[in-house]
């Protein structure tokens, strides 16, 4: 048993004390599902493939580059202003349910 009364790798607050490696090793996987589910999601990839199609709307639809990073920007804004609003509803009335409308509006669209 150690000297200090079992305190060998408890830090002056006595909390214990993890290195960088310990902490990775054990949120290795939450940091993985984070890195995918951001990489992944709408307004990441309506954001970061924009540019891609700037030259076929300009030639299909006549649009110039700011028409078309204003309707970007708008995109954009317009996520940050309603995920809080879905955010919201999915608390109040659950995922299934605000999921399924909302698939069922996309289909009507």
């Amino acid at each position: 048993m150690a000297q200090d009364g079992g305190m060998e790798n408890r830090g002056m607050d006595g909390m214990d004390e993890h290195t960088s490696v310990n902490e990775f090793a054990r949120g290795w996987t939450v940091l993985l599902a984070a890195f995918l589910g951001i990489g992944v999601s709408l307004v990441s990839l309506t954001y970061y493939s924009a540019g891609i199609w700037v030259k076929p709307w300009q030639a299909e639809f006549g649009w110039s580059r700011t028409d078309i990073g204003i309707s970007q920007s708008v995109a954009t804004l317009s996520l940050v202003v309603m995920a809080p609003l879905a955010g919201k509803f999915i608390d109040r009335f659950g995922l299934r349910l605000v999921g399924c409308r909302r698939l069922g509006f996309c289909g009507r669209c």
